[in-house]
C-alpha cells in the first residue's frame, strides 16, 4: 500500500475515526488524528411526524443496510435516549443490534441500502440518512432533522498522518489552516448546516 509512502502523500483528509481504526487494522498501518475538521451530520427524517418524541410504540425505522453506519444509527438513537447499548471498550464503534440493552419504544430496526433511504420514508415512521442522501432527497438537514449528529460524533472527518509526522510543523500548519476561522464560516455560509465544522 503506497498511501503514506513520503514519496506520495503526508497527510489524508477523508476519513473518521471509525474508518481509520479499520484501516490501521487491515492494513498494519499507525495512521493517527491530528484533528478533527468537519462532520457531514447524520440525521433521523420522517414525513409522518414532526418530532422525535412523537416516536410511537414498535414504530419501523429504516437504517443503512451497511455496517458502518448501521452503527452509526443506532448510536445516533443511543445519543438521544431512545435506546441503550452495551458498553464498548474506546475505539470500538462496532455496534449491531445485538448490542441494544434497553429499546422501550419496541424500535423495529430495518437496513435499507444508502440510495433507497429516502424513499422509504413512505413505509416507515423514521430513516436514519446520510446527509449526502438527504440532501438529494430535498432535505436541508439542519431544518428538516428531528435528531442530527453533533460535532463530538466519532464520525467527524479528520486530518490523518503517520503517527511520526504529527507534531511536524507542516502537518500543524496545514491542520491550523483547515481550522482557521476563514474556513468554519466559508463551511457554514456554503453549506448551511449540511456541513458542520467541527473545530
Amino acid at each position: 500500500m503506497r498511501l503514506f509512502n513520503s514519496t506520495y502523500i503526508d497527510a489524508n483528509y477523508f476519513q473518521h475515526t471509525p474508518y481509520l481504526n479499520q484501516v490501521n487494522k487491515d492494513s498494519g498501518l499507525d495512521l493517527v488524528s491530528v484533528k478533527g475538521i468537519h462532520i457531514e451530520p447524520f440525521g433521523v427524517y420522517s414525513k409522518k411526524i414532526k418530532s422525535i418524541h412523537d416516536l410511537s410504540d414498535g414504530a419501523k425505522v429504516a437504517v443503512p443496510k451497511d455496517p458502518v453506519n448501521f452503527s452509526r444509527a443506532l448510536q445516533l438513537f443511543a445519543a438521544n435516549g431512545l435506546i441503550e447499548l452495551k458498553q464498548k471498550q474506546k475505539d470500538n464503534f462496532d455496534f449491531t443490534l445485538e448490542d441494544i440493552i434497553k429499546n422501550e419504544k419496541n424500535l423495529q430496526f430495518i437496513g435499507v441500502d444508502g440510495p433507497l433511504l429516502v424513499r422509504s420514508l413512505d413505509d416507515v415512521e423514521v430513516a436514519a440518512i446520510n446527509t449526502n442522501y438527504a440532501l438529494e432527497g430535498g432535505f436541508k438537514p439542519k431544518k428538516d432533522a428531528l435528531i442530527i449528529e453533533g460535532d463530538q460524533s466519532p464520525y467527524v472527518n479528520i486530518l490523518v498522518t503517520k503517527k511520526s509526522r504529527k507534531d511536524d510543523k507542516n502537518i500543524q500548519k496545514l491542520a491550523n489552516a483547515l481550522t482557521s476561522d476563514e474556513v468554519k464560516k466559508f463551511i457554514e455560509d456554503k453549506y448551511q448546516g449540511a456541513v458542520v465544522p467541527a473545530f
